[in-house]
């Protein structure tokens, strides 16, 4: 039971982890469109 809590805050960390990038990456290259 203790495994399993562990593995399911792993993945929503990595999910979490991705989502964060992607949304700043995303902003990133949203400022620098609107800049040029």
């Amino acid at each position: 039971m203790v495994r399993l809590t562990l593995i399911v805050l792993a993945i929503s960390a990595i999910v979490g982890l991705f989502s964060g990038g992607l949304d700043f990456i995303f902003t990133k290259m949203l400022s620098v469109f609107v800049v040029k």
